[in-house]
């Protein structure tokens, strides 16, 4: 009799650390965002940064224009009503302006934090990513460009449509998509004809 209790307690132990749980489910709510860009900028077509020569442009706090700030992603594989959500519980426009403002620096512009004679603002319209079969993720910015005196210098809006293939589900290709998409419209950004001329207006 003591055997076979002895046994049985094994066997539950065993389908116990069998049995999914929530944390193995791997759900993606309230992760951390973080930066996993596999663009690179020198891979990118060419941007003429002498218009930068003389600036040093500061990037204010992003606005978040989304309706639900933590949504960044979903899985639909199965169908809208079998929705996976991917959310946040990071500040999705601090982060983004931080990850804008070390964009910039590797396309060669200056930024600092203060006592610049530019000012870059954006507004976050899109910031999100839809898996199918692939992951699909569209960023898109409103921008201002002010003067040192607060004057607006230049409005205008960019995106980037961005892409990954990858295992279902998985942060990772959520945050490739993101970043990407990111670096791709700060990189339209740069090559806006319009902006690069405001520029020759806050020297």
């Amino acid at each position: 009799m003591k055997n076979f209790k002895y046994l049985f307690l094994i066997s539950l132990v065993a389908l116990c650390g069998l049995a999914p749980t929530a944390s193995s489910a791997g759900d993606l709510l309230n992760i951390s965002l973080e930066w996993k860009a596999s663009h690179k900028p020198k891979d990118m077509d060419p941007v003429d940064i002498t218009a930068f020569q003389n600036v040093k442009l500061v990037v204010a706090p992003f606005t978040d224009f989304r309706k639900n700030q933590a949504e960044i992603g979903k899985n639909i594989e199965k169908g809208e009503d079998k929705a996976l959500l991917v959310t946040t519980k990071d500040n999705v426009g601090k982060w983004l302006t931080e990850r804008v403002a070390e964009t910039l620096g590797q396309f060669g512009v200056g930024v600092v934090k203060s006592g610049g004679n530019a000012t870059l603002e954006g507004d976050i319209i899109s910031f999100y990513v839809v898996e199918t079969g692939t992951y699909s993720g569209t960023v898109a910015f409103k921008w201002r460009l002010k003067s040192a005196s607060g004057s607006v210098l230049w409005e205008g809006m960019t995106s980037d449509d961005a892409h990954a293939f990858g295992r279902s589900y998985k942060a990772d290709n959520y945050f490739e998509t993101l970043s990407n998409g990111t670096m791709g419209a700060v990189h339209a950004l740069l090559r806006t004809d319009s902006f690069l001329n405001a520029l020759k207006k806050a020297k």
